[in-house]
């Protein structure tokens, strides 16, 4: 009480149980989300003692909640001007006024927690956004006649129930989902079965009365108009009609076996999740599945929709449960089985042969994934606050939701990023072949390696190559590598002349010409202009050839990054054929 006896001088203990008094209260009505009760107590406690910063933070929570956010801005507001040492306050206030729509000012509050504290990505993250999302549009007043404005996905569930839902998405998978859904229903315990139909070939809804597959609990949400499958938006629509507090994310190929509940159990604090790693040998897409209360999914805004290609979006999301401070538990993988399927059509995979290393590197699986936890690190983290697709209702009836978007994505990786990530992803993976040169590389000489070689035909040399003549790269990692005697090396005119001969004929034999000298970056920098025939200080050991032999050399018979090597000489080099003429 010694606080409230500075705080009031005489009678100040009086006074101050008062306030003490009418803190526990706000804190009671807060604890149990009586945002209004709280609101109302907590400024009674600050008109007893205004001097207490931290309660008006409080104050201005409760206030928020119970949607009088003008109100919160003044509070947080008092707060941030008691304590100008304080980041948190401004975050609130800044927060405050985001959602007000007043983004200058919510930019500038943001600024002042960032020089509070440098390390605050949280606010960095929202000026990126508040500066990169477009005004919105001032609403448009509807005419006397307009029929009412169409219902929103988010207006669809009035109150959430105590129990189960099981979300599915699928764009054609319904021969699996018809596989897997009876197991799910087969469970007591699951109250509701929400399937979002991504603007599937044949409407999910139609399949499963063909399939004379019918139960009260299913409900299915069709999104048309979708020309690709996007998994993010799709399982987030998918929990947003969820009506039920714990929810089951599952692919449409995942089985539920018996006992599955028997052998896990939802706690507080807590989600369940597949682990690959955990998984028998063909069963590692178990790692998609998850249990968690909605409540904290939500709370994390349910995937990014950052992500909008194959890969990452689970463990993405496990990572923000995980910063939520939930424990991950992993699933029982005796309990639930994968079915096997082609994914060809849903990841956009080419099923033809590749020229290019690009092409192929970026037709792999591991490539997507890796690529999406590069952007996931370079993008902003997704958060709470961060809009999901909306989309509209067209159509409700027992059993069957009809929406499609009503706006363009809210949150999208500009096209910069997404170069980055392009680059990243390619060095990072030319390093595991060939170590650290790769970094050495500039973004030019990467995207001329990989658009001119094979995947196969990239290896140290042509690397080595890539750095200096990348226009030299060899599509199938043929090199005849020459090393230069002494004699000629000291004359330029003679070397280039016998470089150029060779270079000929190898072309011929489809083979690209490597001049091997230890003083390659002399050599390259002093002939840059005159052969076009790069230098390496380095090169892999490989059968010989004689210059004699060159003309019945015939990469024909020669394995894909194959190399040759022969030796040029003043007595051996060839002459240069002459030069056409006219007559």
């Amino acid at each position: 009480m010694a606080i409230f006896s500075k705080l009031f001088g005489t009678g100040g203990a009086a006074k101050g149980d008062r306030t003490e008094d009418a803190i526990a209260k706000g804190d009671a009505a807060r604890d149990r989300q009586d945002w209004a009760a709280a609101a109302d107590a907590y400024g009674a406690a600050l008109k007893l003692a205004p001097g207490l910063t931290a309660i008006h933070v409080q104050h201005g929570h409760a206030l928020k909640e119970c949607g009088r956010v003008e109100e919160a801005v003044d509070a947080y507001q008092t707060a941030a001007d008691a304590d100008p040492d304080d980041a948190d306050s401004r975050i609130h206030l800044a927060h405050a006024l985001k959602g007000l729509g007043r983004a200058p000012e919510a930019i500038a509050v943001f600024r002042e927690a960032i020089e509070l504290n440098p390390a605050d990505r949280e606010s960095a993250d929202e000026i990126f956004y508040l500066t990169n999302v477009p005004d919105p549009v001032a609403p448009v007043e509807a005419a006397p006649d307009a029929p009412p404005p169409a219902a929103v996905l988010d207006d669809m569930v009035a109150e959430i129930q105590p129990g189960l839902s099981v979300v599915t998405s699928a764009r054609n998978r319904t021969e699996n989902l018809l596989r897997a859904l009876p197991t799910w229903l087969a469970c007591p315990e699951v109250d509701e079965v929400i399937i979002v139909d991504w603007t599937s070939d044949e409407p999910v809804f139609d399949a499963l009365q063909a399939a004379d597959l019918s139960d009260p609990r299913i409900r299915v949400l069709r999104i048309e108009g979708e020309p690709r499958w996007v998994l993010s938006a799709a399982f987030n629509a998918g929990f947003r009609l969820a009506a039920f507090d714990r929810i089951m994310k599952v692919d449409a190929d995942i089985v539920l076996k018996d006992g599955f509940f028997a052998g896990n159990t939802l706690e507080t604090g807590c989600f369940l999740a597949g682990n690959w790693r955990d998984a028998e040998p063909g069963q590692e897409f178990i790692n998609g599945f998850f249990l968690v209360h909605r409540a904290d999914l939500m709370e994390v805004n349910g995937f990014s929709e950052l992500i909008t290609t194959y890969g990452w979006d689970d463990d993405d999301i496990y990572d923000r449960l995980e910063g939520a401070k939930l424990r991950r538990v992993g699933v029982d993988p005796a309990t639930i089985t994968h079915l096997p399927h082609d994914d060809t059509a849903r990841l956009e995979l080419k099923t033809t042969a590749f020229a290019s290393a690009h092409a192929q590197f970026w037709n792999r699986t591991s490539t997507k994934i890796n690529a999406n936890r590069i952007m996931s690190f370079l993008m902003p983290k997704w958060r709470k606050h961060m809009t999901l697709q909306p989309f509209v209702v067209e159509q409700s009836e027992d059993g069957l939701v009809v929406a499609r978007r009503s706006a363009p994505p809210p949150h999208t990786v500009p096209d910069l990023v997404r170069r980055d990530v392009e680059h990243y992803a390619t060095v990072e993976y030319l390093s595991g072949l060939v170590g650290a040169r790769a970094y050495k590389l500039s973004r030019e000489q990467v995207d001329t390696l990989m658009n001119t070689a094979s995947l196969e035909a990239i290896t140290p040399l042509a690397i080595s190559i890539a750095a200096r003549r990348a226009d030299r790269i060899s599509h199938t990692g043929n090199y005849l590598i020459v090393s230069i005697d002494e004699e000629v090396r000291q004359d330029h005119g003679i070397l280039v002349e016998g470089l150029t001969a060779l270079d000929a004929r190898a072309q011929e034999a489809g083979f690209a010409l490597v001049a091997l000298d230890a003083e390659a970056a002399a050599l390259n920098a002093a002939l840059a202009d005159m052969t076009p025939v790069p230098f390496v200080a380095k090169a892999p050991g490989a059968a010989s050839v004689s210059v004699e032999d060159l003309p019945a050399l015939d990469g024909a018979g020669i394995a894909q990054g194959e190399c040759r090597e022969c030796r040029l000489s003043a007595g051996s080099a060839p002459a240069t054929p002459p030069a056409a003429t006219s007559s």
